[in-house]
């Protein structure tokens, strides 16, 4: 296994895009404004570093992004007008905008 503190090194700045949307400057950006509220308040809670808690995070959010972004192209393929123009009233438009998220909510199984 490779020693986590070392993941900056190994990789290029693309590699890290791919990863984390950010590159090292951007990691090391983020460090410095998020890193004195993620380190621990006691030894007994170092494990992981700033910088690692970080990573983890971003990495969190960037399958996550990816899973709503997938959910969202599900609702656009089965719903024309949610990528279309809509020419209705803005509230007929929420109404029915909602009416196409509770449709396919109970078309699709809920699955764990």
């Amino acid at each position: 296994m490779a020693d986590r503190g070392n993941i900056l090194n190994e990789l290029t700045n693309q590699q890290l895009v791919d990863r984390y949307r950010f590159n090292r400057a951007g990691l090391n950006y983020l460090e410095t404004v998020f890193g004195p509220a993620l380190e621990p308040a006691t030894m007994r809670h170092k494990s992981l570093s700033a910088m690692d808690k970080l990573l983890i995070t971003l990495r969190s959010h960037k399958i996550t992004r990816a899973k709503v972004e997938r959910g969202i192209g599900q609702l656009k393929r089965r719903f024309g007008v949610l990528h279309g123009e809509v020419r209705v009233q803005p509230e007929k438009a929420c109404s029915s905008h909602k009416a196409n998220g509770d449709a396919r909510n109970i078309a699709t199984p809920m699955t764990a």
